[in-house]
C-alpha cells in the first residue's frame, strides 16, 4: 500500500473518529436535492510514473489545478459525478539521471457514492465517500509520448460548512487509485494522486 492511500485511509479514519464524538440529533444532513460546486484543488503525486523499462522522477510538491461537481441528496445519501484537472508534472529524471525534459499530467471524471452526517445541529456535515471512474493521463517526453485511459479507485472525506440554505462551503480531501495498470504493473503506472480542495456549493 502507497503511503499517499494510507494517508487517504488515515483521513477516513479520523473523519469517523469524529462522527463518533459529534454526531447532532437532526435526523437529516444536507439539503435534499440537486446540487452543483466548483473546487480550488492542491494535487499531489504522483512521484513517479513507470513505462516498461523506464523509470521516469517527477517534481511532486504539489500544484494548484480545478475541479468541478453535480450531485443529488436525498436523506444524508449523495450520488456525485466529478471532474477533476490533475494539472501538469515536470520531469526531474529517468532511471536515475537528471534531466528536465518531459512532462506527465493527468485528468480525471468519475461519480462516487456519498454518505453525509450532520454536525453542530445541521450547520455542519461530515461526509465520506467511495466511487470510480476514467483517469486518463499522458507522459511526453524526448523520443516518447504515450497516454492511457484506465479505471481508478476514489476515496473521499470531507466537511460542508452550510452558510444558508442554498449555499455551503467544502473542505475536501480524496485519493485516485489506478486499478487497471496499477494492478497490472503494465503499460503507464503510478501511484495515483492525493487532491485537497476547497469549493462552493450551490443547491436548489
Amino acid at each position: 500500500m502507497t503511503s499517499q492511500l494510507k494517508t487517504a485511509w488515515k483521513l477516513l479514519a479520523i473523519t469517523a473518529a469524529v462522527l463518533s464524538f459529534g454526531i447532532a440529533k437532526s435526523s437529516l444532513a444536507a439539503n435534499d436535492g440537486p446540487y452543483v460546486g466548483v473546487s480550488g484543488e492542491l494535487v499531489i503525486g504522483p512521484g513517479t510514473v513507470s513505462y516498461p523499462g523506464n523509470f521516469y522522477n517527477l517534481a511532486n510538491d504539489g500544484r494548484f489545478s480545478f475541479g468541478a461537481a453535480a450531485g443529488y441528496i436525498y436523506k444524508n445519501f449523495g450520488i456525485e459525478a466529478k471532474y477533476q484537472d490533475l494539472g501538469s508534472q515536470h520531469q526531474t529524471g529517468l532511471n536515475g539521471v537528471s534531466t528536465n525534459t518531459g512532462t506527465f499530467g493527468g485528468k480525471f471524471i468519475g461519480v462516487n457514492g456519498l454518505y453525509f452526517i450532520p454536525v453542530n445541529d445541521g450547520k455542519q456535515d461530515f461526509y465520506v465517500g467511495i466511487g470510480a471512474g476514467s483517469l486518463q493521463t499522458s507522459l511526453k517526453t524526448t523520443g516518447l509520448s504515450v497516454s492511457q485511459n484506465e479505471l481508478a479507485l476514489n476515496l473521499a472525506a470531507g466537511v460542508r460548512m452550510n452558510l444558508t440554505k442554498n449555499f455551503a462551503v467544502t473542505v475536501e480531501a480524496n485519493h485516485l487509485t489506478p486499478v487497471t495498470h496499477g494492478l497490472a504493473n503494465t503499460g503507464l503506472y503510478n501511484t495515483g494522486f492525493t487532491i485537497v480542495s476547497l469549493g462552493l456549493v450551490a443547491g436548489f
